[in-house]
């Protein structure tokens, strides 16, 4: 390991960031994380650097070269000169200087299974939550590249088990998506929280969707089946979009919510409308899901398959209880949505509705009877349907007109 004593000048080859590590603990480090501003600091008189995370002892920048063909980098720190951090120093020298090339010798005793220097260093104080550049720790790196000695020894000598790494996966998360299942079950042993969400909101169970028999041991274990991503999403939504029969049945049996809606307000029987698995859609509407359950658009699940003109989702769908007369938010039936353009125009599906029991005078958003509103928009073969089916032709408007 390179020391540059305290006066002397290091040098390491050009990089995008750079590691000081010092010998002892900095003083003051939380008051450096919390006051520092992220303003470029000289560092030598040819390098700037911008601060980004530290540690007791150590300090990570983004750097800045002012000299365009400098092919090395020049420090020198010395006890009680001002730091880059404007601190002082409570340090004899610096240990080491270097790139997340070099990788800290924990990360790599425990990338490489090496479990002697891994027990060697952590004798002698490394830090068993270190984070590289990348923001990944030693168990994280443990666990990726499957060495469960190595995990047992750092959760013995105090890794934190939900330290988040790279995109802030959990060590569990990283254990599920390599398939490692003796470190699963051991992470799990000591407490691994089962409902964490990493960066895009996705749970542990999103890790598993692939892998079934590990979904139904981490449901087994408490995994929550209602947690959602960022957007809104749970387990039973994925699973009825990509029409996974068996995952759809182990969620419902472990309770999943059947009516949550993600951010556009669909919910898992909506989106196996939408992606045409009428099995799901069946298996989830014998569960009890609301077939009448609007998006926030205020399409339902039958005004969707009106719209897209699949009579046979439509036949389905008021077999199993879907009200044809019902009205969303915005106060409109099926009818008074293709009459506003609010779905697909489709003759067939409309004349199919009629059939089926819909009001032909019923009256949509403002009470405008239907049959005015689309005369207004000159849908002149839908009119004659309703005609022909009995609508009013002697209704009023608002303003008393007839049409």
């Amino acid at each position: 390991m390179e020391v540059f004593p305290a006066g002397e000048i290091g040098s390491i080859e050009m990089a995008e960031e750079i590691i000081l590590t010092f010998n002892e603990p900095m003083v003051h480090t939380n008051k450096i994380m919390k006051e520092y501003e992220p303003d470029f600091v000289s560092i030598s008189p040819m390098l700037k650097g911008k601060y980004i995370w530290t540690t007791e002892k150590k300090l990570v920048f983004h750097v800045r070269d002012e000299m365009l063909f400098a092919t090395t980098y020049i420090v020198t720190v010395k006890k009680g000169m001002k730091s880059i951090t404007g601190e002082v120093l409570d340090a004899d020298f610096i240990s080491t200087f270097t790139t997340p090339a070099d990788a800290d010798p924990l990360i790599k005793a425990c990338q490489n299974g090496d479990i002697r220097e891994a027990t060697i260093l952590l004798e002698q104080g490394a830090e068993t939550n270190v984070h590289t550049a990348e923001g990944q720790t030693p168990l994280n790196i443990a666990v990726e590249y499957g060495h469960t000695d190595i995990v047992r020894m750092l959760l013995h000598m105090g890794a934190d088990i939900n330290a988040t790494g790279l995109h802030r996966r959990t060590a569990l998360m990283v254990a599920v998506d390599y398939d490692r299942q003796e470190i699963m079950n051991l992470l799990i042993e000591k407490g691994a929280d089962l409902n964490v969400q990493d960066e895009y909101g996705q749970s542990v169970l999103i890790y598993a969707l692939q892998k079934e028999k590990t979904l139904s041991f981490l449901l087994h274990h408490g995994a929550d089946v209602s947690v959602k991503d960022f957007e809104g999403v749970n387990v039973l939504m994925i699973a009825s979009r990509e029409g996974r029969e068996n995952l759809v049945k182990l969620f419902l049996e472990h309770g999943t919510p059947l009516n949550e809606q993600n951010k556009d307000g669909n919910a898992a029987l909506m989106i196996a409308l939408q992606s045409g698995h009428i099995d799901i859609v069946t298996l989830l509407g014998e569960h009890g899901a609301d077939l009448n359950l609007e998006d926030n658009y205020g399409i339902s699940p039958l005004a969707y398959a009106a719209g897209q003109g699949k009579l046979d989702w439509v036949k389905f769908l008021l077999e199993k209880g879907a009200d044809v007369n019902a009205k969303n938010k915005h106060g409109r039936d099926v009818l008074s949505q293709f009459a506003g353009g609010w779905i697909s125009y489709n003759l067939n599906a409309i004349k199919f509705l009629i059939e089926q029991g819909a009001d032909v005078n019923s009256k949509g958003e403002h009470d405008l009877p239907l049959l005015i509103g689309v005369l207004r928009n000159e849908l002149w073969d839908f009119a004659y349907l309703l005609v022909e089916a009995g609508a009013n032709v002697n209704v009023q408007d608002e303003e008393g007109r007839t049409p």
